[in-house]
């Protein structure tokens, strides 16, 4: 066994990729079925690994890994939605400290350098940082602000990724209310994000009507 990258494993009974040998066997770039990648990493399919136990705290923990699946493909998905404070898994993720997230470890940190108060909405500059983000962003690596809310497109499958102020990011496939086109962002408060044809956040307003998040 050589290795195996750039394929799609998953729908298997049992696990993924399983290798018991002497050596590792390389699996990296590949699709688990899940974005969170191969159990025992997230929800796709397995691969094999080797647990010991801790005499100390009594209880077993993975010790070996016979398979190197990571990076998987769909891993800076799976990762941008750990990011941030207000994503789809913060929720149930526990904080602690600077604040960290206890289950990845990420270092998060969110600041307002400028708030004006309006009769509309207000004007405010906010700015948020990310350990586990190294992406080169407008104010450095691991950085985002309010006004850099972008979403891109995936011409294979019409799947549209929202990167939100905190900077967490998520994932919205075609359900018939995402559009490949310019469009807007209403979130569960009302509050709708415009985006331009480069999709970029151009502006922001209060929908006066009661409706679910969604693009259009």
């Amino acid at each position: 066994f050589v290795g195996v990258s750039g394929s799609n494993i998953y729908a298997n009974g049992g696990l993924g990729l399983a290798h018991y040998g002497s050596y590792v066997a390389m699996a990296e770039n590949n699709w688990w079925g899940s974005d969170s990648g191969p159990a025992p990493y997230g929800t796709g399919n397995g691969i094999s690994y080797g647990s010991c136990y801790d005499d100390i705290n009594k209880v077993y923990y993975i010790c070996h890994y016979y398979v190197d699946a990571d990076p998987w493909l769909g891993k800076t998905i799976s990762t941008g939605t750990q990011l941030g404070n207000t994503g789809p898994l913060s929720s149930i993720q526990a904080f602690i400290a600077d604040p960290v997230n206890t289950a990845n470890g990420n270092y998060s940190h969110q600041h307002t350098d400028l708030a004006i108060a309006t009769r509309g909405l207000p004007l405010d500059f906010s700015r948020a940082y990310n350990s586990l983000n190294p992406a080169a962003g407008p104010l450095g690596y691991g950085w985002t602000h309010d006004w850099n809310m972008r979403l891109s497109v995936d011409a294979s499958d019409g799947s549209v990724t929202i990167s939100f102020p905190d900077g967490h990011s998520e994932r919205w496939t075609w359900t018939g209310t995402v559009r490949q086109r310019a469009g807007r962002v209403r979130r569960a408060d009302q509050e709708r994000r415009h985006f331009s044809t480069c999709s970029r956040r151009t502006r922001r307003r209060t929908a006066l009507r009661s409706q679910p998040a969604h693009l259009g």
